[in-house]
């Protein structure tokens, strides 16, 4: 696995029509630390919705991302929380079961595609964290954000399960305090840092996401935090969904941050009026 040097850029099918400043940020990030990413056209959905649906659809179309990415001699880097685990685990499901990884195949010949294993799966804050460096990522930085106080959400899927992931430590992970401190900013400590903020039951249970989301609100603004900083396009579109209906505390994701303080104007980055 991570056999590639080179990048290819998975975008995630919430942030392009939904929350576009999600990905106009991660974009003006790349530019400005110089990350080459490829972009392939033929990517397709992670799978993650077909996951409790349809088990072998789910692999076939995590299994065919990953193929493309290997047909490219790349690895895949993602901003979605939800894509990185449902690649990182069709992969792990794949690495131990050569019959099903067989059967995948047979499938996949049929665009001349062939999946072997060799693309690996990172995360956006991974490849800033360990592949940039925060002391290359201080270097680049024209703006601070001191004396703003962040409660952090890491989102479920980023972390858990830790041994297919092996992101960060799951019940005391630091990567985002790291990339949010880097930046001048106070990463608030609260007791909801690790709460699911009720994503997953946006479409089938609205009423028991919007009361989790509240919940987390709630003790983010217990904590002095003057905005909430999400890893996931996913968990900012479900939790900022009461930031536009109470005016609540700002909903922001860390690429937003950090393209502001790469130089880019804060309308640019889709930080205006929350910072």
């Amino acid at each position: 696995m991570n056999t590639y040097g080179k990048y290819t850029l998975f975008r995630c099918c919430t942030s392009a029509p939904h929350m576009p400043q999600y990905e106009q940020a991660t974009d003006l990030v790349l530019q400005g630390l110089g990350l080459e990413m490829q972009e392939v056209p033929e990517f397709g959905c992670c799978g993650y919705p077909l996951r409790n649906i349809d088990q072998n659809a789910w692999l076939l179309s995590s299994a065919r991302n990953l193929a493309l990415a290997e047909s490219r001699l790349a690895n895949i880097v993602t901003v979605c929380n939800c894509c990185l685990g449902t690649l990182k685990h069709c992969a792990w499901i794949l690495s131990r079961n050569p019959d099903l990884r067989g059967s995948i195949n047979r499938h996949l010949e049929k665009e001349g595609l062939r999946y072997s294993g060799n693309s690996g799966v990172k995360h956006l804050f991974e490849v800033l964290d360990r592949d940039v460096g925060l002391e290359v990522l201080g270097d680049k930085l024209q703006n601070q954000l001191s004396n703003l106080n962040l409660a952090l959400h890491y989102g479920c899927r980023i972390l858990r399960p830790s041994r297919v992931l092996e992101v960060d430590n799951p019940v005391n992970p630091s990567l985002l305090d790291r990339l949010v401190q880097a930046l001048g900013a106070v990463s608030v400590d609260w007791d909801k840092k690790l709460d699911c903020c009720g994503a997953q039951a946006m479409a089938t249970d609205p009423e028991l996401s919007e009361k989790m989301s509240r919940s987390k609100i709630s003790r983010a603004v217990d904590s002095g935090a003057d905005a909430i900083c999400v890893a996931c396009p996913f968990c900012q579109l479900n939790i900022g969904r009461l930031k536009e209906k109470d005016n609540s505390l700002p909903v922001i994701a860390y690429p937003q941050l950090l393209a502001h303080c790469l130089g880019y104007p804060v309308e640019l980055a889709g930080l205006k009026p929350a910072v």
